[in-house]
């Protein structure tokens, strides 16, 4: 069987084949038929229908230089006529990463951010001789048991006050698994020393984003250098988990945004190029450990096209003073503009949360200042945000389907007003629609 130029028919062709397959965002297929891509070049793609669209998910987060950048294409296929090195490749982006991010003393790579996550807890309660986890309610740290739960904000039914249910992250998991995990409120710096109060001597470690991506939701000011210094005088290390923040927000990542130094890192998005890999780096006394936590490097190391990849992608963000990367943020900086001044036009409540080159749109039934937590969130019209994608998506332009937008180093101006035009078609068309069923 081969795929035809007929998207329609791919659900069809291919569900009794792929078990539970999902479209972008875990929606189902039968809510929302899916664009199969074909190719991407740039900051464009086209679907198997030959329809273009100007992208915005960047390949779901890595492709910072967009898709089939030539330094990044030209560095791999050249692996095949001229093998590379794989200790030299290794160590070049090691030296790249440690010169990024002044906590990172030692790295490792491994295959995915969720085995670099699985691999920073272990180095914590190896470190602290305790077993207790502390996340985040609406935080993501990778499929692995012991941390995918999260409360029931995804369910809709989360109430802002009472304490809430977990719910494993997805079918399969063991309950037994979460009897270490220690999930939380975002933002709420009392919850935190409450849990500290209680179970303080038997954590091992806090895992944070350093933002909620699912509603691009900020700390409030001081909280994560805060949550560093409550860690570190109950001898709780702190992990950091900037898969999505780091390279993208420049040296140093969110941890110099927001000014806070975890004793663990973990990274995958953008330092990979595109391919499988991710790393966790820290400090040399912690990463000591990793030898006789993982014997004969049993937590695979990636594939070196990987590394050539990632030295290419991290060679060209920061070069001549990192001038691509912050020509995205220019060109998110301008497109953020418009669509607020857009939605000034509009009777519908849209709100922007914006970022170095990634933002967020969403519609609050409350002030948008209350937005601060994944409880909070639960305020607002996730309906009303998926009919906007829709609207987008038909009229060429591609988001995550939360409502979340990144913006690479190979946008331009024209693509950035292009967008605007069709975005300010998209929301009147969603006003109006919602105002005929209204």
């Amino acid at each position: 069987m081969t795929l035809g130029a007929d998207s329609t028919s791919y659900p069809d062709r291919f569900l009794d084949v792929m078990g539970g397959i999902t479209g972008l965002g875990g929606t189902p297929f039968e809510k929302r038929p899916p664009v199969v891509l074909q190719s991407g070049q740039g900051c464009r793609v086209r679907d198997v229908e030959g329809r273009e669209y100007i992208d915005y998910t960047c390949g779901g987060g890595p492709l910072q230089l967009g898709y089939a950048h030539p330094s990044v294409t030209e560095a791999i296929e050249k692996c095949f006529s001229n093998p590379p090195n794989l200790e030299l490749e290794r160590d070049s982006l090691t030296l790249k990463i440690t010169d990024l991010f002044k906590s990172i003393e030692a790295l490792r790579f491994v295959g995915s951010e969720s085995e670099a996550v699985h691999a920073a807890v272990r180095l914590a309660r190896a470190f602290t001789k305790r077993t207790k986890v502390v996340k985040f309610e609406g935080h993501y740290h990778g499929w692995f048991d012991s941390v995918a739960w999260d409360s029931n904000h995804f369910q809709g039914e989360m109430d802002l006050k009472r304490k809430p249910n977990l719910y494993p992250l997805s079918l399969g998991q063991c309950g037994e698994s979460v009897a270490d995990l220690l999930v939380i409120p975002w933002n709420n710096l009392a919850e935190v020393e409450k849990v500290f109060h209680k179970h303080g001597d038997q954590i091992a470690c806090v895992l944070s984003e350093p933002v909620i991506p699912y509603g691009g939701i900020p700390p409030l000011d001081g909280f994560l250098g805060e949550l560093k210094s409550l860690c570190s005088r109950h001898g709780i290390l702190f992990i950091l988990d900037e898969r999505i923040t780091g390279f993208r927000w420049g040296q140093g990542g969110a941890q110099t945004l927001y000014g806070c130094q975890p004793d663990l890192t973990t990274f995958s998005h953008v330092m990979d190029g595109g391919l499988p890999m991710a790393a966790v780096g820290g400090t040399a006394e912690i990463l000591d450990l990793w030898d006789p936590l993982f014997p004969d490097s049993w937590i695979g190391e990636p594939d070196i096209l990987a590394f050539v990849a990632g030295n290419a992608t991290l060679d060209q963000l920061f070069r001549e003073d990192a001038a691509l990367l912050k020509h995205s943020w220019k060109m998110n900086a301008r497109l953020v503009e418009g669509i607020r001044e857009i939605g000034r036009q509009s009777s519908l409540p849209l709100s922007v949360r914006d970022f170095p080159c990634c933002f967020q749109t969403y519609f609050p039934t409350v002030d948008s200042n209350q937005i601060i937590d994944a409880r909070s969130f639960s305020q607002t019209r996730a309906d009303w945000i998926f009919d906007l994608v829709l609207e987008l998506e038909n009229r060429g332009i591609l988001i995550a389907a939360s409502g979340g937008w990144g913006v690479s180093s190979v946008h331009q101006t024209e693509d950035i007003e292009f967008t605007l035009q069709r975005f300010e078609d998209a929301l009147r068309a969603l006003e109006s629609n919602i105002a005929a069923n209204s």
